[in-house]
This record gives C-alpha cells, sequence and structure tokens, in this order.
C-alpha cells in the first residue's frame, strides 16, 4: 500500500503505481510470496484492461482478508467519489500497519503469559518432590492417612481445573 502511495506521489496513475509497485515488490519479496504474487495478478489484470476496481475486488474474494476487504472498500469508494487516493492510501496503510503493530505486541504478551503458565504447571510436582526428598517423612502426613489424602485429592482437582481454565484463557487467536 505504501508503495502504491510512494508511487502515486511521485506522479504515475494509480494503474502504473500498481505495476511499479508489482516491480518494486519482486526485490522485496521472494517469488511464493502471497504480496507479490496478488500484486503480480493485479497486474496482468490491468495489462489486459481490466478496471483496477474490479481487481482489488477480485483479490479480495481471492484472499478473504479483513484488511484486504476494508482498504478495497474505502479504495472503490474513493476512487468513484473522486476522492484524493494518496491521502485514502497513505491513511488505509498506517491503519493496517497500527492494527499489525498492535497484534504483534498482543502475541508477544502472550506468548510470555503462556511461557509462564507452562513454568507455573510443573511448579506444584517440583514442590512435592522436593519435599519428598528433603524431609521424607513430611509427605507421609499428607499421603499417609485418609484426611490427607481426601485433601490432596481436593488440591489435586482444583491444581487440573486451573489448569484446565488457564489453557482455554492462553489459547486465544488474535
Amino acid at each position: 500500500m505504501l508503495t502504491i502511495s510512494a508511487n502515486m506521489s511521485v506522479g504515475y496513475s494509480l494503474e502504473n503505481a500498481v505495476l511499479r509497485a508489482g516491480k518494486e515488490l519482486a526485490l522485496l519479496y521472494e517469488k511464493p510470496a502471497r504480496i507479490f504474487t496478488e500484486i503480480s495478478v493485479i497486474g496482468h489484470q490491468l495489462q489486459l484492461n481490466i478496471p483496477i476496481e474490479r481487481a482489488f475486488l477480485e483479490m479480495y474474494e481471492r484472499t478473504q482478508d479483513e484488511e484486504v476487504g476494508n482498504f478495497t472498500t474505502c479504495f472503490v469508494t474513493a476512487k468513484r467519489s473522486g476522492g484524493n487516493l494518496v491521502a485514502i492510501i497513505d491513511e488505509i496503510s498506517h491503519q493496517i500497519s497500527e492494527k499489525e503493530d498492535v497484534r504483534k505486541e498482543i502475541e508477544t504478551i502472550l506468548s510470555a503469559k503462556k511461557l509462564e503458565f507452562s513454568i507455573m504447571q510443573g511448579i506444584p510436582f517440583f514442590i512435592i518432590g522436593y519435599v519428598q526428598i528433603s524431609f521424607p517423612g513430611f509427605n507421609q502426613v499428607l499421603f499417609g492417612n485418609l484426611l490427607g489424602t481426601g485433601v490432596m485429592t481436593i488440591c489435586l482437582a482444583i491444581y487440573l481445573t486451573a489448569i484446565y481454565i488457564g489453557s482455554k484463557i492462553t489459547n486465544i487467536e488474535v
């Protein structure tokens, strides 16, 4: 998007800006990259005299991506109404990049919490093992009679419930 906007800022028409962006993306991305493929398809459609609005709409139909849909909707509306395409494309690009930054930040925080959760899952077993090795008679009180076994069974049920709830919380799709 920013490449298209920059090309339009220096005087290229929208169609030529898209074709030029395809050439620039070929230098940045490897051939199988999705963005390169989609811009190449749009460039090919433009060479076949297919209107650019239709090319972007078809790209949205192929990708079914929310950002592509938002961009396409704003782009088609601005193109038809005669709005300032450079400013609109710039604004949409900045909004998409901000949204991507927020998504990456959320994923980073979530991955840290997943690591903490994984560590916290093993701590009770570590503590029980440490107590068993250091103070062998202490666990006899917990597991050697009916009351201790009942209390530890309840604790185990609470622990397993906490693990289940924690795994549901950390399995968030961003």
